[in-house]
């Protein structure tokens, strides 16, 4: 169903805009923590192929800059086929 070859890679980005005053969301962060247990367990994607961008104040935050790098990040490691 997911192909039996090759590795994959994800990058994972919550913002619920905890620091702003209004306008937060909620469940983002939780999201993100769903989305990378099903595809480690679904997917088979492994622990150290999810880069995971959140703004909780202990994770690497997603600012442009950090998206933007590890989207180049991604592409740098990924193949053809």
């Amino acid at each position: 169903k997911y192909g039996n070859t090759g590795t994959r890679y994800a990058v994972l980005i919550g913002i619920n805009y905890t620091s702003h005053t209004q306008g937060r969301l909620r469940g983002c962060h939780n999201d993100v923590h769903n989305i990378r247990k099903f595809i480690m367990d679904v997917a088979k994607v492994e622990a150290h192929n999810i880069t995971i961008l959140l703004d909780d104040g202990t994770s690497t935050e997603p600012t442009r800059a950090n998206i933007m790098n590890a989207l180049d990040e991604l592409c740098q490691k990924c193949k053809p086929g």
